[in-house]
């Protein structure tokens, strides 16, 4: 193999190196944010139900909440990498602890 195709080879290589760097960021990124989105949509209507004095406990509040748990379990792998960025930026003390349990059964699978 000569030099310059070694030089070839050595580009091909970082670019797909970057190419991998980027997408592992935007998967964390997209992550992030679908977490961001559920808690968000979780704690609006507890606070909602708190403050009007009803029933949280809804089909549609089980529904989302099932669906979150089971973004989290299906995604254990890829989401046990980012487990302290979670809980820094997304499931912090101000969440809602009824939200905050869904977080904390994900931690006890890992």
């Amino acid at each position: 193999m000569g030099s310059e195709e070694r030089q070839e080879l050595e580009a091909k290589i970082d670019e797909l190196e970057d190419r991998v760097d980027e997408s592992e960021k935007m998967q964390k990124d997209v992550y992030l944010s679908l977490c961001q989105r559920f808690i968000s949509l979780l704690g609006d209507h507890l606070a909602r139900c708190d403050q009007q004095g009803s029933d949280y406990e809804s089909p549609w509040f089980q529904s989302t909440l099932d669906n979150f748990r089971q973004l989290l379990i299906k995604n254990y792998t890829q989401l046990g990498q980012y487990t302290t960025l979670l809980e820094s930026l997304a499931f912090t003390p101000n969440v809602d602890y009824r939200v905050l349990e869904i977080f904390q059964q994900f931690q006890a699978v890992l």
